[in-house]
């Protein structure tokens, strides 16, 4: 274990003490730190292990809400001014600073998640907490860190050659399910709330192996699927069974065989970021291509027949929701494009009902008919160039909006629908939503074994009219309109790949 001893001074501050919850005066101190080496930590993911000028470690007063301190290396220790109450205190550290996912220790946990990493820099995480006893000016305990995941090296052929030009990776278990979400609590120093998942890695011009994070876990027998830059895609299954433990590097070996065919709209797409037009039921469906684009998560292309990249529609719905939490969260978003009018010149519209023989139905209160058609295999045919069914981008949307639980619910619903494990699903932009209707009400997606058809309801968009509103679909007559960010709709997720 890492030993480190934390060294209390008085500090002049000018800050003013702050009576805590209990009424005992707040007094600052500055810390520092000594955490120079954990060599004493005898597993092998810390062998070499050197603290970087610049490093971060967030110290928590575990005894009672306060602002998460963070503390930098300077070359020889950390430190940072650390608000506390006279008398004991109890501490938690955590490394690396940046991970974390709340801002104040009113909760005594760290979020840690490892469902998106870039297949290279493989994140360590460091965990300890002490009582500290202070005298005065001065304090003085020993802090025991320990690693709180394990590194995989991931080895990744073909027919005996390296697969280069990676460009994504998904990585899953086909025996027990894979940790990849948790949150550590700092008084027990031990994980509760445990997500189970895929770990993607998306970092394009990885050659023939990646290096992630894993969480421990027992019975992990692993897969994983592989696209590369000019489109092909492999599949890989090792047949070892591994206990993989914290602080523990393992060394992985997919010999990948290449998956022929490429995705169509209408296909089944499955857990493992593999695709079918016949319904494979040995694998977990999680949704219906409904667009295909020429390289990962890019832009929508109606003139692609076949493609291994592109958009999923999710077999069902998330929770039905508001789309901004309270009135203190509608304010005009400052990275989402406002967009006026539904398709250029209309305040509203109404898609096309149905498809059938060609022709083309509106419903019977249709006062605007928006132009816009498919083609008989599911692509785009005509199709509004400007106004929000021009707006494709809602992966962009959802993460420049944010996802928290209590700030734009409607976000958040579609960001963690955890269906078979996949943690990348978005809430669908205007332009994505309409296209899923069309589709849905046409007939390319309705049929397909297990999917769940949109509710005659109003459905969530990520695509902003103005400050006060955002773009709604009504599932029941295809029409599309802008309505207040505190009412609540349905939202229907979708995922690119």
């Amino acid at each position: 274990m890492l030993v480190a001893a934390s060294v209390f001074a008085s500090c002049k501050d000018d800050k003013k003490d702050e009576p805590s919850s209990t009424g005992t005066e707040i007094v600052y101190y500055n810390l520092s730190l000594d955490a120079s080496d954990p060599s004493e930590n005898e597993t092998t993911l810390t062998e070499g292990w050197n603290w970087k000028s610049g490093d971060q470690i967030a110290f928590l007063n575990l005894a009672y809400g306060r602002n998460i301190v963070r503390m930098a290396h300077n070359g020889a220790n950390f430190s940072g001014s650390v608000p506390s109450i006279s008398g004991s205190i109890n501490m938690g550290f955590f490394y690396p600073a940046d991970a974390l996912m709340q801002t104040t220790s009113d909760t005594t946990y760290v979020r840690i998640s490892l469902a998106r990493q870039d297949g290279v820099n493989a994140t360590n995480y460091l965990a300890g907490s002490s009582t500290a006893s202070i005298n005065g000016t001065q304090a003085e305990s020993s802090v025991k860190m320990k690693i709180l995941n394990a590194v995989a090296n991931l080895k990744l052929n073909s027919n005996g050659s390296p697969i280069n030009n990676i460009t994504h990776i998904e990585l899953y278990s086909d025996k027990n399910a894979l940790p990849n979400q948790g949150d550590y609590e700092l008084r027990t120093l031990v994980f509760n709330n445990v997500r189970s998942g895929n770990i993607s890695v998306v970092n394009a011009g990885l050659n023939g192996e990646a290096r992630v994070s894993l969480l421990a876990g027992n019975g992990m027998r692993f897969g994983v699927t592989v696209t590369t830059a000019e489109g092909k895609m492999y599949l890989g299954r090792n047949a070892n069974i591994y206990n993989i433990v914290a602080g523990g590097v393992y060394d992985i070996a997919f010999d990948c065989e290449q998956q022929e065919g490429e995705a169509k709209i209408g296909d089944y797409f499955y857990s493992d970021f593999t695709h079918s037009s016949v319904y494979d039921e040995s694998k977990t469906c999680v949704g219906i291509v409904y667009a295909l684009s020429d390289k990962e998560e890019g832009d929508i292309n109606p003139n692609l027949a076949s493609s291994n990249h592109g958009r999923v529609m999710a077999m069902v719905d998330a929770s039905k929701s508001v789309w901004a939490y309270n009135a203190s969260m509608v304010f005009d978003m400052p990275l989402l494009a406002n967009y006026a009018n539904a398709d250029g010149s209309n305040d509203h519209g109404y898609l096309p009902f149905h498809v059938s023989g060609g022709n083309i139905g509106y419903s019977e209160d249709a006062d605007i008919k928006i132009n816009a058609s498919l083609k008989p295999d599911g692509s785009i045919d005509v199709w509004p160039s400007a106004g929000a069914l021009s707006d494709f981008n809602g992966k962009r949307n959802t993460e420049s909006v944010g996802s928290a639980a209590k700030k734009y619910p409607a976000g958040y619903n579609a960001k963690n629908f955890n269906n078979g494990g996949i943690t990348s699903w978005y809430l669908p932009s205007a332009g994505e939503m309409a296209l899923m209707y069309a589709l849905h009400r046409s007939g390319v997606i309705a049929k397909q074994e297990g999917f769940v058809g949109l509710k005659e309801f109003g459905y969530w968009t990520s695509t902003e009219c103005s400050e006060q509103k955002v773009w709604v679909l009504q599932a029941f007559d295809g029409k599309l309109y802008a309505n207040f960010k505190t009412s609540a709709y349905m939202v229907r997720p979708s995922l690119a790949f």
